[in-house]
């Protein structure tokens, strides 16, 4: 099918997800949806965060999405239950791939979740690791401090290390061998995440776990593009194209057109 595939966040950090759905999905088209302007979610009341996604949704799907990937682990703690219920098309989020390959790895069963408030407070990945072991020893830690300097192209990365250090010091000595980015911002400065863990931790990119059920969904129910020899990928954001741009080049390696989308005009269609 040469439908193409549906992917949103709240603002760049889905890209993470769509960089590897690119590598691992060379003929799939897909439409990428950035809400840089309402951004960062992880702080807001989980009512707020439900309407935007759903806003975000109702954008995609008026380009006939045949499946559709919450790259943001904030709006799959709140609504991927529901999502996957109202929606009649295959529905990926990025909370429990990530906890399934944490689990997997892990060997001292100390599992650290940094995460944004809402995503810690849901306790979602909680669930999701104890379910696959109840033996594990789960740490979350809130860390939406980070995901407006990640969005930022001119942080200053003495002060992005400043604010990792303040956000992760009450699991500075749980002695954790594994940790997941229950972010997809985090994976933009996992080197930073790499240098305050030290060498010896595991850390886990969700986003690029989810990427492994989205094509489980389209061999399961035989979506695969087949017959579109030209796949497009098209970009759009709630904010401002131009620093979407930045952030997307520095990522993804190459230069994309960004398409502005306002807030208002979300439910709208094209």
């Amino acid at each position: 099918m040469n439908q193409p595939i549906g992917i949103l966040d709240s603002g760049v950090g889905g890209l993470t997800v769509l960089k590897q759905a690119l590598v691992d999905f060379p003929n799939e088209s897909m439409v990428y949806i950035g809400d840089n302007a309402r951004c960062p979610y992880g702080v807001k009341p989980a009512e707020k965060i439900s309407q935007y996604t759903h806003e975000l949704v109702q954008f995609l799907l008026t380009f006939d999405i045949k499946l559709l990937v919450i790259a943001c682990n904030t709006a799959t703690a709140v609504v991927f239950d529901e999502l996957q219920e109202e929606l009649d098309i295959p529905v990926v989020g990025v909370v429990a791939p990530g906890a399934r390959q944490a689990a997997q790895l892990s060997e001292n069963g100390r599992i650290i979740v940094a995460g944004t408030e809402a995503t810690v407070a849901s306790g979602i990945y909680d669930r999701h690791l104890l379910e696959r072991d109840p033996m594990l020893n789960v740490y979350g830690v809130e860390c939406s401090e980070l995901v407006p300097l990640v969005e930022d192209p001119t942080t200053d990365p003495i002060k992005l290390r400043s604010q990792m250090a303040a956000c992760l010091a009450s699991v500075s000595d749980v002695d954790a061998d594994t940790v997941i980015l229950g972010c997809t911002h985090f994976p933009l400065i996992k080197n930073e995440f790499q240098h305050y863990f030290g060498p010896r931790v595991r850390l886990i990119d969700a986003g690029r776990a989810a990427v492994q059920d989205v094509k489980s969904q389209l061999q399961k129910h035989h979506l695969e593009n087949v017959t579109d020899p030209e796949p497009y990928v098209d970009f759009y954001t709630t904010g401002d194209p131009v620093e979407f741009q930045q952030v997307a080049k520095r990522w993804l390696g190459k230069d994309i057109y960004v398409q502005p989308v306002a807030t208002a005009d979300l439910t709208k269609g094209r």
